[in-house]
């Protein structure tokens, strides 16, 4: 078996040819003096070339922060505009007390919204009251409840 770790033995390296490698010396050589005027030239318009493109990547940074900046501050200042308003009732309907939501009409998502408000402790004395004792409770909410799944008595089927 014979052993993997050994190298094949390499042949020896070529040597280009010295024509060859004297054209390429004279193609790849330095081309001489370069006048200093030359050279400030170069120079000059390199620099000029890198600060304009400095300029105009921070415009371009600065131009997208402002952007941003701009659609912040429209996010912010119509926040609530666009969001659906509840339709306001017309004048000939009468207003239910056990309307909570405001919709027009006294269902179960009432007795829901008024049981909320009483656990969050976000109610005022006489809204809601619908058993005018004085308090909103539990019993109100019930009320809400039984008005919302009371049947018409003048209903036919």
């Amino acid at each position: 078996m014979a052993r993997r770790d050994r190298q094949p033995d390499l042949p020896e390296p070529l040597e280009p040819p010295q024509r060859l490698v004297g054209d390429l010396r004279r193609l790849y050589s330095p081309a001489g003096h370069v006048p200093r005027e030359v050279d400030e030239a170069v120079r000059d318009a390199a620099w000029r070339e890198c600060g304009t493109a400095r300029i105009r990547r921070r415009i371009h940074w600065w131009s997208k922060v402002g952007v941003a900046a701009a659609a912040a501050f429209v996010l912010f200042w119509f926040r609530g505009s666009w969001r659906p308003q509840p339709a306001p009732l017309p004048a000939d309907k009468p207003i239910v007390v056990a309307d909570i939501d405001g919709n027009g009409r006294v269902d179960i998502l009432d007795a829901f919204a008024l049981a909320r408000r009483i656990e969050s402790g976000n109610v005022s004395a006489g809204v809601g009251d619908l058993n005018h004792d004085g308090r909103v409770d539990r019993s109100d909410v019930d009320a809400v409840a039984m008005q919302a799944v009371r049947l018409n008595e003048g209903a036919s089927s």
